[in-house]
């Protein structure tokens, strides 16, 4: 994927138009008709091979319509979503914590919040979302490989961002607002995505992805909300898991290497942990064939899968992310040793610090 959307192939209007036009094309060669409506093999024009004809798709409204209205989600609906996920955040810190310092700016968030969740979450905006989303997710399902290398990474992203936000905030709403087999493509081009990381090659990216699929896949803890769970069950189960496991292998590993720091293994927000419980949860799905909890005991992994390039780099980051564990507990016995002997001395303990003391 490329963060340019000037490369990026144009969308299913245009490209079943430059389809039909290039049927016609073909369609005059076959009945020996070149250009003009001459008849190319009877010698006319002073014996002059037929031209080619070449046509040059150009976007107009439809095309512009769909993507401006990609880019007014990434300013206008994302942002949106972002501080409402704040503004929430904020409210429920404040409600928790009697007496805290920003208790008179309350009233103020919580009418910010109501007005614009008001607009955002509104019947009618989210069924309008759901069938544009169904609508790309159909032309990105189409696309060949090399095309689908350059749609702009943000489409992905947004797409990403603004689900993953409905689902933890109003599944059911987004349940009952959502057109028919408009969810369905949209899991399944993120499931296909992840299985892809040559195509997708952004790492964050695809971590985004993995959130979103985990989180669907998590809503199976509630009966209200456990067809988003069945939808994502069934996009794992519906292409190659085996690829799909091996594509949270290679973001695994990859994700390692964005996020660790001078060789320090620091897994972010738990991005890697959570990866890995989709990982046993694909096997287990490969294994058994059906449905399954997110964070799953991961058995014995497929042969398909032990057998691959993949599971052997995945297999030896996690070889190195247990010994660096192991070696930085086995350093951290000194300290603790040296705790214990100053809490002997009971005098010089009690004048240490509360925090070092608990």
């Amino acid at each position: 994927m490329t963060e340019d959307a000037a490369a990026a192939p144009a969308p299913a209007a245009a490209t079943a138009a430059a389809a039909a036009a290039a049927g016609s094309a073909a369609g005059a060669a076959d009945s020996g008709e070149g250009a003009g409506g001459q008849d190319a093999s009877s010698g006319g024009g002073g014996g002059a091979a037929a031209m080619a004809v070449e046509e040059k798709w150009e976007n107009h409204f439809v095309s512009d319509a769909f993507w401006l209205t990609l880019r007014s989600i990434g300013i206008g609906l994302v942002p949106a979503l972002q501080e409402l996920d704040s503004t929430f955040r904020q409210i429920q810190d404040v409600k928790r914590r009697p007496g805290h310092p920003h208790q008179q700016y309350l009233s103020g968030w919580v009418r910010s919040y109501n007005a614009l969740s008001g607009i955002v979450y509104a019947d009618r905006m989210l069924s309008s979302l759901m069938g544009f989303y169904g609508l790309v997710s159909r032309w990105l399902s189409q696309l060949p490989a090399e095309q689908l290398a350059t749609v702009p990474e943000h489409i992905i992203s947004d797409m990403a961002s603004v689900l993953e936000h409905l689902v933890t905030f109003v599944p059911t709403q987004l349940l009952a607002a959502t057109p028919p087999n408009a969810l369905g493509p949209c899991v399944g081009v993120v499931v296909d995505l992840l299985r892809r990381g040559k195509v997708c090659r952004n790492a964050m990216v695809r971590d985004s992805l993995a959130k979103l699929l985990r989180r669907l896949l998590e809503s199976d803890r509630h009966p209200s909300t456990a067809d988003l769970a069945t939808v994502a069950s069934d996009a794992l189960l519906a292409g190659d898991r085996v690829a799909t496991s091996n594509g949270l292998m290679l973001l695994y590993v990859e994700l390692g290497k964005v996020l660790d720091t001078n060789g320090v293994v620091f897994d972010k927000n738990s991005a890697r942990q959570g990866i890995a419980e989709l990982i046993a949860t694909t096997l287990g799905l490969a294994a058994t064939g059906g449905g399954g909890a997110v964070g799953g005991q991961l058995g014995v992994a497929p042969a398909a899968v032990v057998a691959s390039e993949v599971w052997c780099g995945f297999s030896d980051a996690l070889l190195q992310e247990s010994v660096f564990l192991l070696q930085d507990a086995m350093g951290r016995l000194g300290d603790l040793r040296g705790m214990q002997t100053e809490m002997e001395n009971a005098m010089e303990w009690r004048a240490q610090p509360e925090d070092i003391q608990r």
